[in-house]
């Protein structure tokens, strides 16, 4: 009996499997006929599939372009009709640097415009995994395995910022879209690639006023590293927080210039400011006040606000000696200092235009650079000039716009009391 029952499941087997067998074989054989199948099966298996890289699994879901754009709209493109299009922050910056763009008077100014080429020509080549793409769908390839003096010349670490420890992901510090109108005032900060510490210590404090503001926008400019990852660290953090512009070059001191330049030109073109303001990343501004200061001046007329120095004279020895060939005058024409200054929206589309048109001089130093610019604009049209040492050039005075050399951890303590309503300095570092 038992020996009849195992017979009987071993049958009950056999038959089931014969019925699946029926039922696959027919799509088994039609997808499969014939020897070439065969062949190009094998042939298939045998293949080798790279796994894609980070870059390109990015670029395969690279954001749509929607509709309203400030670069390169055709002119034959319609508005999609089923949602109003948002206007977002461009990562890349519109600027473009030609061999050209120099007045070629000194010897020295074209070494710098040489210098400038180049790091604009390693930061733009052809790259195999690092591309950026912005909003309107203009991309940008940099060779990040270049090493060279200009890209060896900044530091390629902080030692208070571990990326992947200390990365804030939070939807709060990102920036609001672009306004559909022209706002009052635009603040470029100068930023460099490894200094996210200080971006976020900005986005924490004076630049959350600025998200809730519609007439302000603030964006960081930051060049380009001589670093792979920190670059990659950089287009992560840009994609994110949506409040980078990356200027397409290798950064270095001596070219912190094409920074300003290309802050005046996403003033005017992209975001029509009436003012422009550039600042640094250790820069503490209270943004109400710089309004109120650039306001006391009638709209129609230009204006240049900040620390002004007068009638400084060019070091020539030290640290940060300039030589008569890089600047053969006795006295540096009236500048503000670097860490805080506005200018009128004339005076910034002024210096993008001298810069298309190749006839924008440029000096190592920035402030001095843009004290040079709105000078010769003077000649033209009248500026005001507006001294202030609230403006601060070293540190903090209480009751301050802007105080400079400010540490992540000053940054935040100064706007836990601008909140309780005191424009005092902290001491820490």
């Amino acid at each position: 009996m038992r020996r009849r029952s195992i017979q009987i499941l071993l049958s009950l087997a056999l038959l089931y499997v014969a019925f699946l067998f029926l039922c696959e074989f027919p799509f088994v054989t039609r997808q499969f006929s014939g020897a070439g199948a065969a062949a190009g099966t094998s042939a298939a298996m045998l293949r080798p599939r790279p796994l894609d890289s980070e870059e390109e699994i990015e670029a395969k879901s690279a954001p749509v372009r929607p509709f309203k754009s400030p670069y390169r709209l055709p002119e034959h493109s319609t508005a999609p009709s089923h949602r109003p299009a948002r206007r977002r922050s461009p990562i890349v910056s519109g600027l473009v640097f030609r061999a050209g763009n120099a007045p070629g008077s000194a010897a020295a100014v074209s070494e710098l415009h040489r210098s400038a080429r180049d790091a604009w020509v390693a930061g733009g080549s052809s790259s195999r995994g690092f591309v950026l793409e912005d909003a309107t769908g203009l991309s940008l390839s940099g060779d990040l395995d270049i090493q060279s003096i200009i890209a060896a010349s900044l530091p390629t670490s902080h030692p208070s910022f571990a990326p992947q420890r200390h990365l804030e992901m939070s939807d709060q510090w990102k920036a609001p879209p672009l306004p559909d109108e022209p706002v009052e005032l635009f603040i470029g900060i100068l930023s460099a690639a490894n200094h996210f510490a200080e971006r976020m210590a900005v986005r924490k404090s004076w630049m959350s006023a600025v998200r809730k503001s519609p007439n302000v926008v603030t964006r960081f400019f930051v060049a380009l590293n001589g670093r792979k990852e920190v670059n990659l660290e950089l287009k992560k953090e840009a994609e994110f927080f949506g409040d980078i512009v990356i200027v397409p070059f290798m950064d270095s001191y001596d070219l912190v210039v094409l920074k300003t330049v290309a802050i005046c030109e996403y003033g005017v073109k992209v975001v029509s400011a009436k003012h422009i303001m550039k600042c640094d990343d250790d820069t503490f501004v209270r943004i109400d006040s710089v309004l109120k200061e650039v306001k006391k001046v009638p709209s129609d007329r230009s204006l240049y606000v900040g620390n002004i120095n007068y009638y400084h004279k060019p070091l020539r020895s030290g640290k940060w000696a300039v030589t008569y060939e890089e600047w053969p005058e006795e006295d540096y024409p009236p500048y503000a200092n670097g860490p805080g200054y506005v200018v009128s929206s004339d005076i910034a589309n002024y210096v993008v235009s001298e810069f298309v048109n190749q006839k924008l001089r440029l000096f190592k130093m920035e402030d001095v650079s843009m004290g040079m610019w709105v000078e010769k604009f003077n000649i033209s049209q009248p500026v005001e000039y507006i001294h202030s040492f609230k403006f601060c050039q070293f540190g903090c005075i209480d009751g301050y716009y802007t105080a400079h050399y400010q540490s992540p951890r000053q940054m935040i303590c100064m706007w836990d009391k601008l909140q309780a309503g005191h424009a005092q300095c902290c001491n820490m570092r």
